[in-house]
């Protein structure tokens, strides 16, 4: 059976490397093709629409994890996991509200990428940069 402070980290960890592939995958590498505007896939509105509140929610689980890492490291009976989300609950409360508010626009400005963009297009993208 796993254990409360098991399952926070473990979630967190996989929200943590899910945004990581986000930006590192797809983010960056549409980023170096805005310098040439025959090379662009996504113009920078786009760019910043669909990625722009990923950096911050990245931000606080790569700082969230860190603390959480340590500790479990230096675990003790009286350690307290909630103490340590809770004291992020205030940069989680700045950085996820506007990526859920913006998801719907974020989904719909995909969805005109996808149909504007041929998908071997896409597919040659993720091959060349994965």
């Amino acid at each position: 059976m796993t254990s409360c402070k098991d399952w926070i980290a473990a979630t967190l960890a996989d929200d943590f490397s899910l945004f990581r592939t986000i930006v590192e995958v797809f983010k960056e590498p549409l980023e170096t093709l805005l310098e040439d505007p025959k090379m662009q896939l996504l113009n920078q509105t786009e760019m910043k629409i669909v990625f722009g509140n990923v950096p911050p929610i990245l931000e606080v689980h790569e700082k969230m994890l860190s603390d959480l890492s340590a500790c479990l490291r230096d675990w003790r009976e009286e350690a307290r996991v909630g103490n340590l989300v809770g004291r992020y609950a205030a940069d989680l409360l700045r950085v996820y509200p506007p990526f859920v508010n913006f998801f719907e626009n974020t989904k719909k400005t995909l969805e005109e990428c996808d149909k504007n963009i041929p998908r071997r297009v896409w597919m040659a993208f993720a091959y060349i940069y994965a």
